[in-house]
């Protein structure tokens, strides 16, 4: 059950230089969606401030690619009731359906494909609410059961906020004008030793109007016993690409500007097709370690001669056009 709050004070945007997102219906993806995501590792949570005109860098260790797509509900085998599904996310692991409507986005059943019965919100998960903009805020409670109705799990508070947009800065491109979402959830419990136990998991996702779906989620899940911090696990995703009737959604993201990422002894960039362009690397303190000019499209730029370690990919074209993107060669 959801309850909405209004957050003081977040809506006064003295000097923003950010476009600030609305999201809403139209922002969700079509039964004939499809997505490529990349994960990512991380050694430790990125620091990701809330408030206006932010600008946000997760750039970490990316792996994959992962496919999934939207589909058409159409129902349980098991009897659960979906009728009020609008979509659903299937993937080679699980099953979701998801309800849309002019209130917002909900989770109201899954079905891991691994063979485990079907399950049931009967008290939904509301992963967003309409229209969504800086400063929205609410919180969430759920119910899970069976399909038999025997109940499974139930939650909350869930706390989520819109506290902050900007640009996103990833591996695998840029992402401009983004909203982030923070969710907060606390689970506390006693261990079979009567440790007392309590688990966070935080996890900020960040939605871009007229994309269809979110761009990036890290989550970050803290484990304390008896006080003490035991486990921090920190991990993500990445929007590659958007496929809607087969075609490649425009509005997605820009195309990498480099790949792969880690590299070892090459990368192949993707340079603005209008010109030549100016391209350097620059190494952790700054200074320019490889330089060379291309003209545009697909170019590969050798590394054989960078130590390993983490450098910045500075491309300029002739018009003025400029990318910067995170590599890190292995």
């Amino acid at each position: 059950m959801r309850t909405n709050m209004t957050l003081l004070g977040l809506l006064l945007l003295h000097g923003a230089h950010f476009a600030q997102p609305v999201i809403d219906l139209g922002s969700l993806p079509p039964p004939d969606c499809a997505l490529q995501r990349f994960w990512v590792a991380f050694q430790q949570a990125p620091s990701l401030p809330s408030g206006a005109s932010q600008t946000w860098d997760i750039t970490g260790n990316p792996y994959g690619p992962g496919n999934c797509e939207f589909a058409a509900p159409n129902g349980f085998s098991g009897g659960i009731d979906t009728q009020d599904a609008t979509v659903m996310l299937a993937h080679p692991f699980q099953m979701t359906y998801y309800r849309s409507d002019q209130d917002g986005y909900a989770v109201i059943s899954t079905y891991h494909t691994a063979g485990d019965a079907p399950n049931y919100y009967t008290d939904p998960i509301d992963l967003l609410i309409y229209p969504c903009t800086y400063g929205t805020a609410w919180s969430d409670t759920y119910v899970l059961v069976d399909e038999g109705g025997a109940l499974v799990e139930t939650g909350g508070p869930v706390a989520y906020t819109a506290d902050g947009y900007g640009t996103l800065i990833t591996d695998l491109g840029t992402f401009t004008d983004v909203l982030k979402v923070r969710s907060t959830h606390s689970t506390n419990w006693i261990n079979g030793n009567g440790e007392a136990i309590l688990n966070e998991l935080i996890i900020d996702r960040f939605w871009r109007q007229g994309t269809p779906w979110w761009v990036a989620m890290i989550t970050e899940s803290r484990t304390y016993v008896n006080g003490v911090l035991d486990q921090n696990i920190a991990n993500g995703e990445i929007l590659n690409a958007v496929f809607t009737g087969g075609e490649e959604f425009a509005g997605s993201l820009e195309s990498p500007l480099a790949y792969p990422n880690p590299a070892h002894d090459r990368l192949t960039m993707n340079l603005p097709a209008d010109g030549r362009s100016q391209v350097t690397v620059h190494d952790g303190a700054g200074r320019v370690v490889l330089a060379t000019a291309a003209s545009g499209g697909q170019r590969t730029l050798e590394l054989g001669g960078l130590a390993p370690g983490t450098y910045v990919l500075h491309v300029v074209n002739e018009h003025g056009t400029e990318r910067r993107s995170t590599v890190v060669v292995q």
